[in-house]
């Protein structure tokens, strides 16, 4: 099938597609511009999400580590985004990376 949807605008390049890799019985999936899939279970609450000072300070990292991981590609894009002179960091990238789940 091809793509259902095709983004314009500050959705450029995102799809909505059932020939994704990760789509499976024909299930939509929203395939992002670096072909990452997601399904409606990946829809990351604002709860989940921290600024770099904010991600550094629950984790206990320097704010410095986390600008070097960045720069280095340890975080997937879909856990961390530069805005401006800000960083935003998802707390899958942070548990991920730091192996410690916040309760």
């Amino acid at each position: 099938m091809s793509d259902l949807w095709t983004g314009e605008g500050a959705w450029a390049g995102w799809k909505l597609n059932t020939d994704h890799a990760s789509s499976s019985y024909g299930q939509l999936v929203l395939v992002s511009p670096d072909s990452i899939a997601y399904d409606p279970g990946d829809i990351i609450s604002l709860n989940d999400v921290y600024s770099g000072p904010d991600a550094a300070a629950k984790w206990g990292v320097d704010e410095l580590i986390l600008r070097d991981y960045a720069a280095q590609g340890r975080f997937y894009p879909s856990e961390i985004k530069h805005l401006n002179r800000d960083w935003i960091i998802t707390r899958q990238g942070m548990q991920r990376l730091f192996d410690k789940a916040l309760e």
